[in-house]
């Protein structure tokens, strides 16, 4: 199978490999990039920060040293999140067993996360659940920008072009900001046979919404994905 991957080329790494282990074709053709945000960060009282991504982490992480990590708990959100901090010293302290703003939920409900200060880096374009989930239990929430999401623009039909050239049989999506950008510059009438296998419910839900029938794994996480393409192979799912 010829599998597109969307991602900003320096996150394609570990993805690429893996789909090469598993005797797939991967392509590369990167639909967002991600650029830093300068911000101002007042405040470093807070007994929780919630890291949703590596991206967040990797332009929060020298803001992190302002702060009394004896005193402020971690909470990333999935493995790969945790580990990028944790390969920076950064002591993790939760995790939500499901990577999503229900997992969230499940471990604020499991650990009575209550009246607290909670801050949330991340992008500008964000899951607001996050904040609203963190909020209904009388938490003060603080959200802030660090990096923002700029979609890449090709010529006219250079998607459609690619897509036929390499005959794509699965594209692969991991973020709502890549569907939006794969949307608004791809035909998808001229080829409904492709199969698009997104990170998660909200990346889905975009092209749910506009008369796609997307895939998603339950384990919201590259290695989700894998799974998903590798029954596709195998013919076990349709």
């Amino acid at each position: 199978m010829n599998i597109l991957i969307t991602r900003p080329i320096e996150q394609t790494i570990s993805f690429l490999n893996k789909l090469s282990k598993n005797k797939f074709h991967p392509f590369l053709l990167p639909l967002i990039e991600i650029l830093p945000v300068e911000f101002h960060l007042k405040e470093y009282n807070f007994d929780y920060i919630i890291l949703t991504s590596q991206n967040t982490c990797k332009y929060f992480i020298n803001t992190l040293k302002n702060f009394n990590l004896k005193r402020t708990q971690i909470i990333a959100i999935g493995t790969k999140t945790a580990n990028f901090l944790r390969a920076k010293e950064i002591e993790v302290n939760l995790i939500p067993k499901v990577f999503s703003s229900e997992g969230l939920r499940h471990l604020f409900i499991e650990h009575n996360i209550k009246n607290k200060r909670i801050l949330i880096p991340g992008s500008t374009i964000r899951d607001k659940n996050f904040e609203s989930f963190c909020q209904d239990y009388n938490n003060y929430v603080l959200s802030i920008d660090v990096y923002d999401t700029i979609p890449i623009v090709y010529k006219n039909n250079y998607i459609d072009t690619f897509i036929r050239q390499h005959a794509i049989d699965a594209v692969t999506l991991f973020s709502p900001s890549a569907a939006k950008s794969l949307f608004e510059q791809f035909d998808f009438t001229i080829a409904t046979a492709i199969k698009y296998v997104c990170i998660g419910k909200r990346t889905a839900l975009f092209l749910e919404e506009r008369g796609l029938n997307p895939l998603y794994p339950d384990e919201f996480t590259e290695d989700g994905i894998l799974n998903i393409l590798i029954k596709l192979q195998r013919g076990e799912i349709k």
